[in-house]
């Protein structure tokens, strides 16, 4: 029998699962926005706010952030956010999300060097805190 949170960590990756699409999940246009504390993502209009801030963000950025908010709280590996974000991107490597990890803490960490939303778990994963 599955525990609740086994629930949730499945409901999460089924959701995060990429379709044919060019990558689009099935729910973005009807999704509402995501919210953590400070950070607010809407996956229909594809725009993020930061402690009430717009924040600009590029294709690739708010995809990595969307995935990260979605799944706030989990410990995820380069590959598994290759994987949930740019599944259909044959020119990006797991080395490509280090440097938009870098990009996004610059646009919406108040100290990216101490990061309160993304932080680095071990040398290859990150978590979205979630907190700020």
């Amino acid at each position: 029998m599955a525990t609740g949170s086994e629930n949730d960590l499945a409901r999460v990756l089924q959701r995060a699962q990429p379709v044919a699409s060019g990558g689009q999940r099935p729910e973005t246009a009807n999704a509402p926005a995501r919210r953590s504390v400070g950070v607010r993502i809407d996956a229909a209009t594809r725009q993020a706010t930061v402690r009430g801030h717009a924040v600009s963000l590029t294709p690739q950025e708010f995809e990595l952030l969307r995935v990260l908010v979605t799944g706030a709280g989990l410990v995820w590996t380069r590959e598994m956010l290759l994987e949930r974000a740019w599944r259909q991107d044959a020119y990006v490597t797991v080395r490509t999300i280090d440097a938009v990890i870098a990009k996004l803490r610059g646009k919406i960490e108040r100290d990216p060097r101490q990061p309160a939303f993304i932080r680095s778990v071990g040398d290859s994963s990150y978590t979205f805190a979630g907190a700020d």
